[in-house]
């Protein structure tokens, strides 16, 4: 803008009046001090052309008076309390702020000086009466400036007017007075310590991660042979370990067998015992058994169910089960079978009004009895394979009084004879690297 100003007024470098050159963009201003073709301060405002176009949005008088855009503006023609008005105000605050701030910066003998001329550029600067109204505020000459094109003044291209003529060379104010080369040398200068620190730490970190890579090497291998004796020993402690697994796997596979069956005669007992514990009168209990054989015959007529005869009148199955008679299969300790639940059935009185109240009382003494832990009814598909078992007691219940309801009931062990998560799997030591 200061280039611009000087080169399309090349008088004002003669004389040593004070002058104050303000760009009004649209977003911001920025303002310059001259002093001659000196530049003594640089400075930005808060102001921009948007204020002018916000008051024009905010104009709220008829639409005979009112403004719709900024090109239209003519101050000469605003008055009393306009949004216009008060938009010229505020730059004519800021105006006086930004000399404030001058002369706080500047000198003694600048400190005092006197703005002798106001120069505008910029696109807001183009309103038409701008000039005369702050001329008439500031009490200060107010001029807008531009480059001239088509005869015209454009002030909204003053300040690429001033960039084209610090780009060829010709502006009056350069960004420096150092010739280029002296600032190429200079700045070369103030890197050369950096350089020389920078190569100083380059040869240190070489030469130290030298004779560290050194000592690390011989002092190391002394390190890894007694790492390698170390994993030799472990490998035939591993081979001992396996060998101790094994023989501990084949120790369960002859004794797990005989723990799940021996105490099945106390269990059932101790069953028997609880039942008759949690027997209320008129209770009748029918059938008791493991879970797993009331669940094999329940698969077994399944099956029997499903299987189809041949052509001759025999079952397929036939061959497949000589073979395994002939060649029993042999069980693995992780295979073997282990009660973990008792399957019982009865009748109990009919409550109309609580259905389920008999056998939630069971369930409960059950488990109160600390043989059994989450005691509950079997579900409905579970039971219904099983109606057998029920049509003989449901003939003889039916002489006797009153009206009688069947429950089915899944018992579960607090604790087992044979816990298999414990049981450890043996690997290959082929396997093993």
């Amino acid at each position: 803008m200061a280039n611009a100003f000087l080169e399309l007024h090349q008088n004002v470098g003669d004389d040593s009046k004070i002058r104050l050159v303000i760009d009004l963009g649209y977003e911001n201003s920025t303002a310059v001090v001259l002093r001659g073709a000196q530049p003594l301060f640089t400075g930005v405002m808060m102001f921009s052309g948007s204020k002018f176009e916000q008051a024009c949005a905010g104009d709220d008088r008829p639409a005979s008076h009112r403004v719709k855009n900024v090109k239209d503006i003519n101050l000469d023609e605003e008055i009393g309390h306009s949004t216009i008005l008060l938009a010229a105000h505020l730059l004519e605050n800021e105006i006086h702020g930004i000399v404030e701030t001058w002369r706080a910066q500047a000198s003694e003998d600048l400190s005092k000086a006197i703005v002798e001329e106001v120069c505008l550029c910029g696109g807001a600067s183009g309103i038409k009466g701008l000039d005369r109204w702050l001329s008439e505020r500031l009490e200060t000459p107010v001029c807008v400036f531009g480059p001239e094109c088509d005869g015209k003044v454009r002030p909204e291209l003053t300040l690429a007017f001033g960039l084209a003529l610090q780009a060829v060379g010709c502006a009056k104010c350069p960004l420096t007075i150092m010739p280029p080369d002296v600032r190429e040398m200079r700045r070369r200068q103030r890197g050369l310590p950096y350089l020389a620190i920078a190569l100083g730490v380059a040869v240190f970190c070489t030469v130290f991660l030298d004779v560290a890579w050194y000592l690390r090497l011989n002092g190391g291998l002394e390190e890894y042979e007694r790492r390698l004796s170390g994993l030799q020993d472990c490998n035939e402690l591993i081979t001992r370990i396996e060998a101790s697994y094994a023989e501990l796997y084949s120790r369960e596979a002859c004794v797990m067998p005989l723990v799940a069956a021996g105490n099945q005669s106390e269990r059932i007992k101790e069953t028997i015992e609880a039942i008759g514990n949690a027997c209320s009168e008129g209770d009748w209990f029918i059938y008791l058994a493991d879970e797993q054989s009331y669940r094999a015959e329940d698969d077994k007529k399944g099956r029997q169910t499903a299987n189809r005869g041949n052509m001759f009148g025999g079952r397929e199955e036939v061959g497949e089960v000589a073979g395994q008679a002939e060649f029993p299969i042999k069980l693995n300790p992780g295979d073997v079978p282990v009660t973990l639940a008792y399957v019982a059935m009865s009748f109990s009185p009919n409550q109309d009004s609580q259905p389920y109240a008999p056998a939630k009382e069971i369930a409960r003494k059950l488990d109160a009895s600390g043989l059994f832990k989450g005691v509950d009814l079997m579900a409905e598909k579970d039971r219904a394979g099983r109606s057998e078992i029920f049509r003989a007691w449901l003939r003889f219940l039916a002489g006797v009084r009153g009206q009688y309801r069947s429950y089915s009931f899944i018992l579960p062990f607090s604790d087992v004879d044979v816990r298999k998560d414990v049981i450890p799997a043996v690997k290959s030591a082929r396997t093993r690297k």
